[in-house]
């Protein structure tokens, strides 16, 4: 089966609520299993990798981040739902944000208000950094255990 949801030409859906509804969870829920995948978190990490905010350079930074992860999202969107217009989802989610996950939330707004991007450029750094310092502890603990035994 192609990655393609079947029946999500999302234009075709009847403009009842329920539809709307329908609509809004499918994309959501399309963009949750985006974020989720380890692709999208490689992204994330290199993007953050090879770029540091400084107050010189942060507006460029935001617009690199805008033309790598947004694309991202957008063009797995439209490779999963036929049809899809990110303004007019943009514009669906400003009105039903408490519906949707923080964490889902904060990565979609960060796309359209710069200083969401730079507390969640912050977070994730801080994030980052403590993966980063627990898998070295977690292979500092194994090369000790394996030296002891």
């Amino acid at each position: 089966m192609s990655d393609v949801l079947q029946y999500e030409d999302i234009n075709d859906f009847n403009e009842s609520a329920d539809n709307d509804d329908r609509k809004f969870a499918v994309i959501i829920g399309c963009i949750e299993e985006i974020i989720v995948n380890e692709n999208f978190n490689n992204l994330m990490d290199d993007f953050f990798d090879n770029y540091t905010v400084t107050p010189e350079n942060e507006k460029l930074i935001y617009e690199k981040y805008i033309a790598t992860v947004k694309k991202y999202i957008e063009e797995q969107l439209r490779g999963k739902l036929v049809n899809f217009e990110m303004g007019k989802f943009e514009e669906e989610l400003n009105k039903r944000k408490h519906e949707v996950e923080d964490d889902v939330y904060e990565i979609l707004a960060s796309f359209k208000d710069f200083e969401t991007f730079k507390n969640f450029y912050y977070e994730y750094i801080r994030d980052l950094k403590d993966r980063v310092a627990s898998d070295i502890s977690v292979g500092a603990v194994s090369i000790l255990s394996y030296n002891n035994s």
